[in-house]
């Protein structure tokens, strides 16, 4: 029987109303800074613009943020601050519409062991209210016309390719818009960054890319997050259109439940043969059938009819998530490869 997260998340929502917290930029043409937002220096003024972003079903209200690359300033940064501070872990969600990636570094990375110069960055966490600290750098570097996202724990010239934008990064549109969660963790002995781009479950699904690299090494983690920050550069920057963020400390906070296609199966039974696999798994009814790894890439997609044997014995051993597309209603299942 499928049944919907509905409860769950209505729950979720009352235990975290304390952290959650929304900027939809619904004051154009205003200033950020004259609607709750805290300068770290001096620059660039930010100013809410018309034209809200839209995604999906995702209603969307106001105006945007437009960061253009500028080529006569220096950096500036804008804090919005979480209602209170997060010690665990720290969740941001917002739209991004990357419009123009003619000044970005170029991706050119041939294997995961290669150095990289880190993305200019445009979006990131901060241990404090109002000042340029930052972690979870939140960047993009160009990829012929296409880009990819990268991210950094902390300050520090060159990367390893593979830690920055991943094994096998992902390509993404310019002028297209997508749905960003980025995640910081302080619950273990080191700050680990997170996101996912286009998520569509109501609970946390496994990230398309984890960090802790930053900084040359692995990076300190800080005590807590108090704010994001929006920032502006010279520095080989994209222009980037930001809107309808959310912040908080879980995953219901920052996901509009709007943008759900996923529903969980409880009785995992009903869809595939076994969920502890050696070679082969069946499914069960006319599925479109999509394997994804720790990383949160595809590794198998397969159009299968129902009794179909799925042949996953190429697979390394571990834990991955099924998605199983049925009548119009998506189901989510975890197998471990033996």
């Amino acid at each position: 029987m499928y049944k919907k997260f509905l409860l769950i998340m209505s729950l979720s929502s009352v235990m975290a109303v304390a952290q959650a917290k929304k900027e939809s930029f619904n004051y154009p043409p205003h200033k950020l800074t004259d609607n709750g937002w805290v300068n770290s220096n001096i620059g660039e003024i930010f100013v809410a613009s018309e034209g809200s972003l839209t995604f999906g079903k995702l209603s969307v209200e106001g105006g945007k943020v437009s960061l253009p690359f500028k080529s006569d300033k220096g950096s500036n940064n804008v804090n919005l601050s979480f209602t209170t501070p997060v010690t665990t872990t720290a969740y941001v969600s917002f739209l991004m519409k990357v419009t123009n990636i003619s000044k970005v570094e170029e991706y050119k990375a041939t294997n995961g062991t290669d150095n990289v110069i880190q993305p200019a960055y445009f979006i990131n966490f901060s241990p404090d209210q109002g000042s340029k600290l930052s972690v979870s750098r939140f960047g993009v570097a160009k990829k012929g016309d296409k880009f990819v996202i990268g991210i950094v724990n902390a300050t520090g010239g060159a990367q390893i390719a593979k830690n920055v934008y991943g094994e096998t990064p992902k390509e993404y549109n310019v002028g297209e818009t997508y749905f960003v969660v980025m995640k910081y963790d302080m619950t273990g002995d080191k700050g680990i960054t997170s996101i996912w781009v286009n998520p569509s479950s109501t609970t946390e699904p496994i990230p398309n890319h984890t960090t802790d690299a930053g900084g040359g090494k692995t990076t300190k983690k800080q005590p807590q997050i108090a704010s994001i920050s929006l920032r502006q550069t010279k520095n080989k920057m994209a222009s980037v259109d930001i809107d309808e963020i959310r912040l908080g400390s879980s995953w219901a906070d920052v996901f509009p439940t709007i943008l759900s296609t996923s529903e969980v199966n409880t009785d995992a039974t009903k869809l595939i043969s076994n969920t502890s696999v050696k070679d082969n798994f069946k499914v069960l009814k006319n599925s479109k059938v999509e394997i994804y790894n720790a990383s949160g890439h595809i590794v198998k997609s397969v159009n299968a009819i129902a009794n179909q044997e799925i042949n996953i014995s190429d697979l390394n051993i571990g834990a991955y998530i099924v998605k199983i597309t049925h009548d119009n209603k998506t189901s989510v299942v975890k197998i471990i490869k033996q």
